[in-house]
C-alpha cells in the first residue's frame, strides 16, 4: 500500500499533465460508453439528424441547402462542424458500422477524445501563468467537474470551438520575443477563428483578445493575429458562402439576422442574471459562490484571459437571444481563471494564512459532493422513452413507413428522433386539444418533411391502407386505456407489444424541473399478427 502511494505521488508530482489527461480519460469513456440518449435538443437534432440524413440520401444536398425547408439553412448553424459529424458518420459507415447504437458510441467517442485537448491546453496555459499545483488544480478540475464528461460527448459546436480556442490562446500566451515571427500570429489568429466558423459566438472572444492585445500594448502582434482571423473567416465563410450560396458569409449572415430578428425565442431572453447563474451552477450552489469571486479576483494577474471572458459575457448579455450553450466557449477558460484566482487569494489573504484547516474544508466538501454527481452525470440516459421506442422501430425500418404519436397533453416537446430508426419515417402527431369542428378534421400542419400535426384521430378513417401507420405511441400514462379505446375505434387491430420506461436521469430531471416531462411511451401495433 505504501509502496503505491508513492508511486501515485510520483506520478501526480513528475507527470502532472499526463496523471490529469488520464483521469480524464477515464471519466470520458465512462460517459462515452453509459452516458447516451439525448441531453438537449440542439446537439442531437441540428447537427447528427441532418448529417445522417445527407449521408443516407435522405435528402439531397441541393434540397438539404436550396429547398426552403431546412431550418438548419434559415438559422445558420455551421457547415464545418456539421461537415465534421457528417465525415464521422461516413467513416464508421465505411467500416460496417450501420447500427444506431454503434454510430452514436463512434460519435461519443471521438468526441470524448477530442475533449482531453480541453484538458491538455487548459494545463499548458496556466503553466504558462503559475506554478505546477495551480496546474495540477486546473487540469483535474476540467477533467473531472461533474459537468465536465457529461457534455464532453454531446455534439455541441461550442465544444470543438472551445478546444480551438484553447490552442490559439495557448500560442498567443507564450510569446517568446526572441523566437517570435510574425507568422506565428497570423496562424494563430487563423487557428482560433476556426473555432468561430465551428462557432459563431466564439468570435466575441477573439475580438475581445484582440482588444486585450491592443491594451497592453501588443499593436503589431494584434494586427498580425486579426490579419490571420481575416484569413480564416474569408476562407471557411467568405469562400465558400460565395461558392454554395452566391453570397460570402451568407450563413453567418443568416444567423446574425436570427438571433438579432427574434425568430428565435428563449425563456431566458430576459434573465438579465442568466450567464453569470449559470457559471455559478457550473460550480454548485453555494461553491460556485465562491468560485465566482476566484474568477473576479484574477482579474489583475490573468488580464490577458480575464479581458476577453468577461468581454464575451457581457456581449452576450447585450444580445437579445440567449442560450446556456454559449457558455461553453469559454467555460475552461473560466475554470483557469476561477481556480488560479482562489489559489492565489488563499495564498495572500491572510484571513486564509491563519485559517488553512477552512480553505481545505471548502474544497473537500466541493469534492465529495462532485463525486457522486459526477458517476451521475457520466452515466445518465437522457430521454431513454424517446429514443429506446426508436431502437425498437429500427428492426422493422424495411416495413414501417409511418407512425401515430398520440400525446393530447402536448408533453412531448421534441419529436422522435429518426437517426435512431435508421431510416426516413413519417409521424403523425396528435397533441391538440379540444377536437377541432368537422372542416379541418382531414388537415394537419407539417414541420419539415416527415412531421405531421393532426388536429384530430380521425384523419386517419377512410384512409388507404399505404397510408396507415404501422405503429402506435402513446406518450403519457395518463388514460391509457381510454386512450387506446379511442385509437382501436380506427384501429380495429391495434395490440399492445412494449412500454418503455423513462430512465432515472430523466424521473430526476422532471423531479427538479417540472416542464421538462419525459413520461413512459407505450406502443402498439395496428397490424395484426
Amino acid at each position: 500500500m505504501e509502496r503505491l502511494r508513492h508511486t501515485l505521488l510520483y506520478i501526480v508530482e513528475k507527470k502532472t499533465l499526463l496523471f490529469c489527461i488520464w483521469t480524464a480519460f477515464l471519466f470520458r469513456m465512462l460517459a462515452a460508453f453509459f452516458s447516451r440518449g439525448i441531453a438537449f435538443g440542439y446537439e442531437h437534432y441540428v447537427y447528427l439528424e441532418n448529417a445522417q440524413q445527407l449521408l443516407s440520401g435522405q435528402t439531397s444536398l441541393s434540397e438539404f441547402l436550396y429547398g426552403g425547408e431546412s431550418t438548419f439553412i434559415q438559422h445558420g448553424y455551421s457547415l464545418l462542424y456539421l461537415c465534421v459529424n457528417w465525415l464521422a458518420l461516413f467513416v464508421g459507415e465505411f467500416f460496417g458500422i450501420f447500427d444506431p447504437r454503434s454510430k452514436m458510441f463512434v460519435i461519443r467517442l471521438v468526441h470524448a477524445l477530442a475533449s482531453l485537448l480541453t484538458v491538455y491546453y487548459s494545463y499548458r496555459i496556466v503553466r504558462l501563468f503559475s506554478t505546477r499545483k495551480v496546474g495540477l488544480a486546473v487540469g483535474l478540475t476540467v477533467a473531472v467537474l461533474w459537468i465536465e464528461p457529461f457534455i464532453s460527448v454531446r455534439n455541441f459546436a461550442e465544444n470543438v470551438s472551445a478546444i480551438l480556442l484553447l490552442a490559439g490562446f495557448y500560442r498567443l500566451a507564450k510569446y517568446d520575443p526572441k523566437k517570435f515571427k510574425f507568422a506565428d500570429d497570423l496562424f494563430t489568429g487563423f487557428l482560433m477563428a476556426i473555432g468561430f466558423s465551428v462557432s459563431y459566438h466564439s468570435g466575441v472572444f477573439i475580438l475581445g483578445v484582440f482588444i486585450s492585445m491592443i491594451i497592453r500594448g501588443s499593436h503589431k502582434r494584434a494586427m498580425y493575429f486579426l490579419l490571420g482571423a481575416f484569413v480564416s473567416a474569408m476562407s471557411f465563410e467568405g469562400l465558400v458562402g460565395s461558392v454554395l450560396f452566391h453570397e460570402p458569409f451568407y450563413m453567418l449572415s443568416e444567423y446574425v439576422q436570427t438571433i438579432l430578428s427574434g425568430r428565435l425565442t428563449t425563456n431566458g431572453s430576459s434573465a438579465y442574471y442568466m450567464y453569470i447563474s449559470i457559471l455559478i451552477v457550473m460550480f454548485l450552489f453555494p461553491w460556485g459562490m465562491v468560485a465566482f469571486y476566484g474568477f473576479i479576483r484574477s482579474w489583475k494577474k490573468y488580464f490577458m484571459i480575464f479581458f476577453p471572458v468577461c468581454f464575451y459575457i457581457v456581449v452576450h448579455y447585450l444580445i437579445p437571444y440567449k442560450q446556456e450553450r454559449f457558455m461553453l466557449n469559454i467555460l475552461p477558460f473560466y475554470i483557469i481563471l476561477v481556480v488560479a484566482g482562489l489559489y492565489n487569494f488563499r495564498r495572500t489573504s491572510e484571513f486564509f494564512v491563519r485559517h488553512s484547516v477552512l480553505s481545505r474544508w471548502v474544497v473537500l466538501s466541493f469534492v465529495i459532493v462532485n463525486i457522486p454527481l459526477l458517476i451521475i452525470t457520466s452515466t445518465a440516459y437522457m430521454r431513454r422513452p424517446q429514443v429506446e421506442s426508436m431502437l425498437f422501430l429500427s428492426k422493422y425500418r424495411q416495413s414501417v413507413k409511418s407512425i401515430f404519436v398520440d400525446d393530447p397533453a402536448n408533453d412531448s416537446s421534441k419529436s422522435f428522433p429518426p437517426f435512431y430508426f435508421g431510416g426516413r419515417l413519417i409521424q403523425y402527431v396528435y397533441n391538440r386539444q379540444p377536437e377541432p369542428d368537422s372542416s379541418i378534421v382531414n388537415s394537419y400542419q407539417q414541420d419539415g418533411s416527415d412531421i405531421r400535426y393532426l388536429f384530430s384521430r380521425d384523419y386517419f378513417v377512410d384512409k388507404d391502407d399505404s397510408l396507415r401507420p404501422s405503429y402506435v405511441f402513446f406518450y403519457g400514462n395518463y388514460d391509457i386505456e381510454q386512450r387506446a379505446e379511442a385509437v382501436r375505434k380506427i384501429f380495429p387491430d391495434l395490440t399492445f407489444v412494449e412500454k418503455i420506461d423513462p430512465s432515472l436521469s430523466d424521473l430526476t430531471i422532471e423531479y427538479f424541473n417540472n416542464t421538462n416531462l419525459n413520461p413512459p411511451v407505450y406502443i402498439y401495433s395496428t397490424v395484426p399478427e
